[in-house]
């Protein structure tokens, strides 16, 4: 009992300022969602979450989630990620210059069914592609384990997001302009990480293209994963608009914006969990191996216990933060808390899959769990309404935390049932 205390402690003390910066990059967003949702019509919030989850789906399409091979060469081989950086910048341009023709097509065909113009089209291109640039500052604070670095970065980045949207909702309320306002905070962000890069050298007209080979095809299988997990973020919000219109999706993205605090704690546990993870994971030792698993129990159980809790609480918050008609949809409350939940869980067991390579599994996985969640969507919320996306949503993650553990299980030997 000694030894998990000491492993909890251990991860604790490494992950606590990582936990507290992405807390409060987090508590940014929620602190001004009551502003927003008061100063801009239910329907116009229910627009704008249609647009941040479309602008969800395009970031790992436009990335082709090139940096995920640089966060397995640092831990598994304590690589230096400077040769790495350049070549994932000049990508990115590469990628960027390829993929507009094809972007401009398919949302102009989809633009009539997703009710956006031009110029929130275009939006969404710039929108996607600033996040992907920004991402590389926070990959090389995480991967240098500069905490106070990787937190400012990450606070700066929100705060200047949320400082132009509430300046928006109050000179001129409306959906574009909230999209407008977070056009040029991006890009602003933008400029800022070309600084930040410039001045740590770590950008140069270096490119390897046999480096950025080596990068697309250990990428590639995890953006069809990628893909798939946004999709059934994505899909309820689709057949929500689409069947029963921009208020009810409004009401949907109100509950779920304020139950989705519990994925605060999960997003900021995962920063820190992987470095800690494969840091104990390349001892190969048995003694770090039965560590891990005695403290993935535990944070299981944490995750359990914090999601009971905001459940109670939720009620106390929402009648802070929401107007009252939102009042009947609390109860939906415990399905989002819960998917959230088993987010976390999936958090702690999915990391075995890229620590061995063997990515392809992560899109075999992430499609058939989309398709589970897209297919539920389609049937319940005509039915139950709401309900049923939330429902939808906390099967497919109960779905996916359960194949990713007993694939990990499969794939790299951890003492899971054994003393």
């Amino acid at each position: 009992m000694n030894n998990i205390v000491k492993s909890l402690s251990g991860f604790v003390k490494q992950s606590a300022a990582y936990v507290i910066f992405n807390m409060l990059e987090k508590i940014i967003p929620f602190v001004t969602l009551p502003i927003i949702i008061r100063k801009v019509s239910v329907e116009g919030y229910g627009d704008y979450s249609f647009y941040i989850t479309i602008e969800t789906v395009l970031i790992p399409i436009l990335s082709l989630n090139l940096s995920n091979m640089i966060y397995r060469e640092f831990y598994k081989k304590k690589s230096d990620i400077g040769k790495y950086v350049s070549n994932l910048f000049w990508g990115y341009c590469i990628l960027a210059v390829l993929f507009v023709i094809p972007f401009c097509i398919v949302f102009t065909i989809l633009k009539a069914k997703l009710g956006f113009s031009d110029q929130l089209i275009a939006s969404l291109f710039i929108t996607s592609l600033s996040f992907c640039f920004a991402d590389i500052v926070t990959m090389i604070f995480r991967l240098k384990q500069k905490v106070l670095n990787y937190g400012l970065w990450q606070v700066f980045r929100t705060l200047t997001i949320f400082s132009l949207l509430l300046a928006s909702v109050y000179l001129s309320p409306s959906f574009s302009n909230l999209v407008y306002s977070r056009v040029v905070a991006l890009l602003f962000v933008f400029v800022i990480a070309v600084a930040v890069l410039l001045k740590m050298k770590m950008l140069t007209f270096v490119f390897d293209k046999l480096l950025f080979k080596q990068m697309l095809m250990f990428s590639l299988p995890t953006v069809l994963y990628s893909l798939s997990s946004f999709l059934f973020s994505f899909s309820d919000r689709f057949v929500i608009k689409q069947i029963l219109g921009s208020e009810a999706l409004g009401f949907y993205s109100g509950i779920y914006q304020l139950s989705a605090v519990m994925s605060i704690l999960v997003v900021a546990f995962n920063v820190a969990w992987m470095p800690w993870l494969f840091e104990k994971l390349s001892t190969n030792s048995i003694y770090a191996k039965r560590e891990v698993v005695k403290v993935s129990y535990y944070l299981m159980l944490a995750f359990i216990a914090v999601g009971l809790l905001w459940c109670l609480i939720f009620p106390f918050i929402a009648n802070l933060m929401l107007i009252p008609d939102y009042k009947p949809f609390y109860t939906m409350r415990w399905l989002l808390i819960f998917s959230f939940v088993f987010h976390g869980i999936y958090c702690i067991v999915s990391p075995y899959t890229y620590y061995v390579g063997k990515t392809k599994l992560n899109a075999y996985i992430g499609i058939g769990t989309a398709i589970i969640n897209v297919c539920l969507n389609i049937i319940l919320v005509p039915i139950i309404g709401i309900w049923g996306s939330a429902i939808s949503l906390l099967l497919t993650w109960i779905t996916q935390s359960v194949l990713f553990f007993f694939v990990s299980f499969k794939i790299y030997d951890m003492p899971w049932f054994k003393k």
